[in-house]
């Protein structure tokens, strides 16, 4: 202890403190010692608030992804009630499938004609013929003869008839095509079945011509009901 002491003699020199002095230093270090357990205080406080902060921050980046994700469908949604407002709907789908049917068409009437005709769309959903034979002249389907009027709407009826085969669950092994044979003369029939016997793939082909009519007369005043009979060629 005296070791001690001395030791802090030699550190403090000739200089001494009075009772008063003391009695400052010991306050100005409580003090001190006060402000310093208030920043550490302070300095935990500062640190949660930082830390909660950071929580929210990183949650409010969440809700903006999610906000992002329902703008996005409310979007879309609102694009779905404009497109499903008056005929819209109706005509987006119905222009798709033209698309699809009218590629069809073209393909067949090119082989019904043996390439002479083709059947295409505009963006305004009207058809019109590419004359192959006038080197791929653009013609408006009013030009069309009765004959060339026939083929086309053959072609669209078949291939009408193949998106419908697509679409469904079963294969339709067996279709019946009414298209107006009975409004053609003899020469133009000719024509037609022959070109018709032409198609011949995976899934559609002509088997046979029907060798028999039915022709149905209508009734007349004082001539009785309607009349059937069965002509065979």
């Amino acid at each position: 202890m005296k070791g001690t002491i001395e030791n802090l003699r030699g550190k403090i020199g000739e200089g001494t403190l009075t009772e008063k002095q003391w009695i400052e230093i010991q306050d100005i270090k409580d003090k001190k010692n006060f402000q310093l357990r208030n920043s550490y205080e302070s300095k935990i406080k500062l640190q949660e608030e930082v830390n909660s902060l950071n929580m929210k921050l990183s949650q409010l980046k969440d809700i903006l992804k999610k906000k992002e994700k329902v703008e996005h469908k409310l979007a879309l949604l609102d694009d779905l009630e404009k497109l499903f407002k008056g005929k819209k709907f109706v005509e987006f789908v119905a222009g798709n499938q033209l698309k699809y049917i009218s590629l069809e068409a073209d393909r067949k009437l090119r082989e019904i004609t043996c390439g002479a005709y083709g059947l295409e769309v505009d963006e305004n959903s009207r058809f019109f013929i590419r004359d192959y034979k006038n080197g791929g002249k653009k013609r408006d389907a009013s030009t069309l003869s009765g004959g060339e009027t026939f083929v086309t709407s053959l072609s669209l009826a078949l291939a009408l008839s193949s998106q419908i085969q697509l679409k469904g669950r079963a294969p339709l092994e067996l279709f019946f095509l009414d298209e107006g044979f009975g409004t053609l003369d003899e020469n133009l029939l000719e024509i037609v079945i022959d070109s018709l016997e032409k198609i011949h793939n995976d899934r559609l082909s002509i088997k046979e011509r029907m060798p028999a009519k039915l022709i149905v007369t209508p009734a007349e005043s004082g001539m009785g009901g309607s009349k059937i009979r069965i002509e065979l060629d």
